[in-house]
């Protein structure tokens, strides 16, 4: 009955979700009627999703599972969108709503966006998000996304335990494949947006 109730309190309200860097919040929305899904998988482990839906006005719904039959909620808002070398996104929100996964956590993530004006990179930003998660006492996290040409990234991260890296190709703007390597070894992501 709790999981019920849950799960209907969970279907009103969750009207946020502010994007995401690899494993950690940033501070970047969800664009209105913009699907986003993540996944990642590593073998002989659970695997991972996040899918968001944007409202519109920094608000969005989202539903994230870590394995079969552990699922959650998380609520966000996208309070400001950042604006290349001039002002931060801004996102603060809560993980794990229903405290069913690794435990309710708030959060603030800070994005800035740094212009790259070469034709090397195709102007697309480098991003640097800073920001604090609740969990365990609370912790800091960082992310850094370097984009060599709009088709190529380089990102790092460091969740506040643990460091990661990554590159991601992005054959179509729509379609990110990422190679990931953190301390327990590689995995695969994906990420997809779909906008109506």
């Amino acid at each position: 009955m709790r999981t019920l109730a849950l799960l209907a309190l969970l279907a009103v309200p969750l009207a946020a979700h502010a994007d995401w860097n690899l494993r950690t919040p940033a501070g970047l929305p969800v664009f209105k009627n913009e699907i986003r899904g993540t996944f990642e998988g590593r073998k002989g482990e659970d695997t991972f999703g996040r899918l968001s839906y944007g409202l519109g006005n920094g608000l969005s719904v989202a539903a994230t599972s870590a394995g079969r039959d552990r699922f959650s909620g998380d609520l966000a808002y996208n309070y400001l969108v950042p604006f290349p070398d001039a002002a931060p996104g801004i996102s603060v929100g809560v993980l794990d709503v229903a405290d069913e996964l690794a435990g309710r956590a708030f959060y603030l993530a800070v994005t800035m966006r740094y212009g790259n004006y070469d034709p090397g990179n195709q102007d697309v930003p480098t991003e640097l998000t800073f920001g604090f998660l609740s969990r365990d006492g609370g912790r800091g996290f960082a992310s850094f996304a370097l984009p060599v040409s709009e088709k190529l990234w380089f990102r790092a991260e460091y969740d506040g335990q643990n460091p990661l890296g990554a590159i991601e190709l992005r054959p179509v703007k729509e379609l990110a494949v990422r190679g990931i390597v953190d301390r327990n070894g590689p995995s695969l992501g994906v990420g997809v947006r779909i906008q109506f």
